[in-house]
């Protein structure tokens, strides 16, 4: 049986971009959203480039509010 195309979602993109700026390995991020890593690629690929350029951006700067903050936020849902 098939599986059911893949509907990307705000949600879905904000959980990829705190879980890339968190440093987590594409087949974690897989796992997280459950999709395959060329589905991921595929509709996801700017969320990775902004959660890793956030992360950085953070690393540099302290500024507060950074990466920590939102995974707090996203794992109170």
């Amino acid at each position: 049986m098939a599986q059911k195309p893949h509907k990307p979602t705000d949600d879905f993109r904000k959980q990829v971009e705190t879980a890339s700026g968190l440093g987590l390995p594409h087949d974690q991020i897989c796992c997280l959203i459950g999709i395959s890593d060329e589905t991921l690629r595929k509709y996801y690929d700017t969320e990775l480039g902004i959660g890793k350029a956030r992360a950085q951006k953070h690393e540099v700067t302290g500024e507060d509010g950074g990466p920590q903050e939102h995974t707090f936020r996203w794992l109170d849902k």
